[in-house]
């Protein structure tokens, strides 16, 4: 039995309402492209060098189309960016 667990909450705070997630468990089994595709470290560029070539190119007025396919070209990965990119 798989014993992978996410369990969110609406939380108040300061300045509004928060989600505050769990997560607990793992994955005994295989997982589909889909599910695996649905955690985020799984989309996540770790090479230092392109994360710095994206921020220049951000910063250099760069669409978010373009500063992906140039992510996706070199990571040879399926990516997306961090949400101040947006």
């Amino acid at each position: 039995m798989c014993t992978a667990k996410v369990n969110a909450r609406v939380v108040p705070g300061r300045s509004g309402w928060y989600v505050a997630l769990k997560a607990s468990g793992h994955h005994n089994h295989p997982v589909t492209k889909h599910q695996w595709f649905n955690y985020a470290e799984n989309r996540k560029i770790t090479d230092e060098g392109l994360t710095l070539d994206a921020e220049e190119m951000h910063k250099a007025g760069a669409h978010t189309k373009g500063i992906l396919a140039y992510l996706r070209e070199r990571s040879g990965e399926f990516c997306m960016l961090p949400v101040w990119f947006l």
